[in-house]
């Protein structure tokens, strides 16, 4: 599902809401990570059997959970696809703030970490559209439910972390020129 237009760098919060599945397996928005007889499951975490497909990552993470992936205004560049993200622990699950790249697939969940802190995810460079989906297995033909989305979208682009440090490494260096200069 197609969410919105979006700037690089910009940081997005979302609530989710809702359930989805296959009849007798539904799951909300951080889906289902228990226990799980299968040849697709390990313990409720799945990932796209064949890998990344059409230019766009795998992932690694819990069945029914809501996904997200950013992408420029062109196809996917099938020749430079990221890795696959990891959110198969509970831990990885529970983040402040995601710095996904572009067409690598995020786990997305609820929005808000354990603590009930709301998460974040920053878009990255090259990013002009955000679409969400589900993780499932195979047969999508029997699937039920839906989700509730609110996302923000936010006006003031967040820096990525490497401009931060080169922000910080510009500032320490005026301040040495500054003090030089002051004796």
């Amino acid at each position: 599902m197609f969410v919105s237009s979006v700037a690089p760098g910009s940081l997005w919060t979302w609530s989710a809401t809702g359930t989805v599945g296959s009849p007798g397996d539904q799951a909300g928005p951080d889906g289902y990570a228990g226990p799980e007889e299968g040849i697709y499951y390990r313990e409720g975490i799945l990932n796209h059997r064949i890998g990344a497909e059409n230019g766009i990552s795998n992932i690694n993470t819990p069945i029914n959970s809501l996904l997200g992936v950013f992408l420029g205004d062109s196809q996917p560049n099938l020749n430079q696809v990221p890795g696959p993200l990891d959110f198969s622990s509970p831990a990885s699950r529970n983040y402040d703030i995601l710095y996904p790249a572009l067409q690598q697939v995020f786990f997305m969940g609820n929005g808000l970490t354990d603590t009930g802190i709301a998460q974040a995810i920053v878009a990255p460079a090259g990013a002009t559209r955000l679409f969400l989906g589900t993780m499932d297995g195979y047969g999508w033909n029997n699937n039920i439910g839906s989700f509730d989305v609110t996302a923000t979208d936010p006006i003031v682009p967040v820096p990525e972390p490497s401009t931060m440090l080169l922000l910080g490494s510009g500032l320490i260096g005026l301040w040495g020129f500054r003090r030089k200069f002051k004796r």
